[in-house]
């Protein structure tokens, strides 16, 4: 879904990272977007996703490290304690986190427990966070929370009403042109 969204989003992020910084890449299409998209290296990753691991596998300029945990084969990332507790011994320049749900009142949420976690995580292990959010995510809120309206320092969506919306936060807007 949204393909060429994401796609715009990952590149409208891409642009955020610098050589020699680590990041945080969560799981989900449009983080694996991203993957793709970044061209700047030396890079250190840290990863739950082995999609987006495998971007980076033969490449000699990416120090690549997994988080472990528990496999979750219906999404395609790893899970639970010890991916969370793996995440934590991280520092990161940037997260760079997917999101089920995104509303400017309730922030970042996710359909899944054990999602919410490994990203909440991620984003405490992390210097500035980043939610990466196609328009079909805005205005909805999912069960579990990954973060509040104002621990995200930017937003790279395609929705366009984004920064009417969020111009009461503090994070940068960034809606690229699809």
């Amino acid at each position: 879904m949204a393909a060429e969204a994401k796609r715009s989003i990952a590149a409208a992020a891409a642009v955020l990272v610098q050589p020699g910084q680590t990041l945080m890449l969560d799981a989900g299409s449009t983080v694996l977007a991203l993957a793709h998209a970044l061209s700047v290296r030396p890079l250190t990753v840290v990863t739950n996703c082995l999609d987006v691991a495998l971007v980076f596998d033969a490449d000699p300029d990416v120090t690549l490290h997994l988080s472990g945990g528990e496999w979750n084969r219906r999404s395609r990332y790893l899970t639970g304690p010890a991916a969370v507790a793996a995440v934590g011994r991280y520092r990161a320049d940037w997260a760079f986190l997917g999101a089920c749900a995104l509303h400017h009142e309730a922030g970042v949420t996710s359909v899944d427990a054990r999602d919410a976690e490994i990203k909440m995580a991620m984003a405490a292990a992390a210097l500035r966070v980043v939610v990466l959010a196609d328009s079909t995510k805005h205005a909805t809120v999912a069960p579990h929370l990954v973060c509040p309206p104002e621990a995200i320092d930017v937003l790279v969506t395609d929705a366009a009403d984004a920064q009417q919306s969020w111009s009461r936060h503090p994070a940068e807007v960034l809606v690229p042109s699809l």
